[in-house]
């Protein structure tokens, strides 16, 4: 295979996935990240599906993500006044269907067991305080600038730096640049809109709840999720945003300490799982935040050697856990197309703009209709949880709760068939971790 190298921008959970994806490739790369440390502990919790599990498996990870993570078992709805509504062990069907339960796990950990996990000649590919600035496209290649003067050169840019992400608007400024090609729909700057918003907060261990409940309470334009580990608990408080507010907000801005005490205190009588209040819980969190969601799905992934994954180019609201487990899919597509690429390719040729152009094309026609799919499943998810209008109070009151099969019927018949169609490195050889009644549809070149 022809020396060929990624430059990864953004250090994160999908950005570390792309560097395992590409080592097992065979392909070089260098991840640049903004941040003084890859591993810090920050975010809350990321929940990982059987799909993804089982990649992890591929990629030779899966005990120590076993040892850190904790099985999603049993499902719970509450109103505001704390009466359960709702209640079911269907993640059951996923362990028999695809072999294992969704594992919820704390962000910071899964950065750790990603960086932790790599080779040692991969780790030192790993670099910080590589704030990025520019993308300039190069002979057969491109090179990225840094705040800090250095310049890495390779033969495409992976942007997974995030909902604000630099890499797309950069991408944008050389799309909207573009006059010889004027047809060519500029790469967003700014593609999401937000109409909720979240506290997230982290915790030690809420004793009150067993490991593996997962309980929402729903509410008039408000709801409050909680995940419960073996030694954490993460709590998310959503609010649905005014519209006057989010034109306010059309331009990013944090948050700051004094929003975020005022949004704790605002929502402290909501109850959770029937025996706590979120004001009996606020001053034992270890870490916290509060930000708006975004939603959308970009049209356009990719310009020139530059293209985009995960968050850059789709964002979901974070309720029924998809964001990650997408990233990861969007991760097999793109390094199975460069591979396939590469590996056509005669001995020390590269690919040219046009058979780059053909790989970025193919994976954006592979994953964008599941992406929007998924989005659209994120965002009724929501709703049917901190409702914007009656009539997802009504959807959620009265029709869901008299035909309890419904939520069954999607774990067995929608959910389960769905996670069994997702993506895995093809041309790798390793053991199938998991084997349920649903055959997976994509298949390893092989075990060892």
């Amino acid at each position: 295979m022809p020396e060929f190298k990624v430059i990864i921008i953004g250090g994160g959970p999908v950005g570390l996935s792309t560097a395992h994806a590409l080592s097992q490739a065979g392909i070089d790369f260098v991840v640049l990240e903004r941040r003084k440390a890859i591993v810090e502990d920050m975010g809350a919790s990321l929940v990982l599906s059987p799909q993804s599990l089982r990649i992890m498996g591929h990629l030779g990870l899966l005990e120590r993500f076993r040892d850190i993570g904790q099985e999603v078992l049993h499902l719970a709805a509450f109103t505001m006044q704390g009466k359960k509504f709702l209640e079911n062990w269907h993640t059951n069907y996923l362990k028999d269907y695809n072999g294992a339960y969704p594992h919820v796990f704390h962000r910071a950990d899964v950065v750790r067991v990603l960086y932790e996990g790599l080779v040692p000649q991969n780790e030192s590919k790993i670099l910080t305080n590589k704030k990025v600035v520019g993308i300039v496209p190069d002979e057969g290649g491109v090179r990225v600038a840094c705040e800090d003067g250095t310049e890495y050169a390779g033969h495409i840019v992976l942007g997974a730096d995030g909902v604000y992400s630099k890499t797309r608007h950069l991408m944008h400024e050389l799309a909207s640049n573009d006059s010889a090609r004027p047809e060519l729909s500029p790469i967003e700057k700014a593609p999401y809109t937000a109409e909720y918003k979240t506290l997230f907060c982290s915790f030690p261990r809420l004793w009150e709840f067993a490991p593996g409940d997962f309980f929402v309470t729903h509410g008039e334009e408000v709801s409050l999720q909680l995940l419960n580990s073996r030694n954490r608990s993460w709590v998310f408080v959503y609010e649905h945003i005014p519209v006057a507010e989010r034109k306010e907000r059309a331009s990013y801005f944090p948050y700051t300490e004094q929003d975020v005490e005022e949004f704790a205190l605002k929502h402290g009588d909501i109850n959770i799982g029937g025996k706590l209040f979120f004001r009996d819980i606020w001053r034992r969190r270890t870490n916290c935040g509060l930000t708006d969601l975004h939603e959308g799905v970009l049209p356009q992934w990719s310009y020139g050697r530059a293209v985009l994954a995960g968050d850059a180019c789709h964002k979901f609201t974070p309720n029924a856990g998809m964001g990650f487990n997408s990233g990861l899919q969007d991760v097999m597509a793109l390094v199975n197309g460069l591979h396939q690429c590469l590996s056509e390719r005669a001995e020390g040729s590269l690919p040219d703009d046009e058979a780059i152009a053909a790989v970025f094309a193919d994976y954006e026609a592979q994953r964008i209709p599941s992406i929007k799919s998924d989005c659209a499943a994120s965002a009724m998810v929501t709703r049917l949880c901190a409702w914007p209008n009656t009539w997802f109070w009504f959807i959620d009151q009265y029709i869901i709760p008299t035909l309890p099969w419904i939520e069954s019927f999607f774990f067995k018949y929608q959910m389960a068939r769905e996670m069994s169609r997702g993506l895995v490195l093809s041309f790798l050889k390793a053991r199938e971790p998991f084997q349920g009644q649903i055959p997976w549809v994509h298949t390893l070149k092989g075990s060892v």
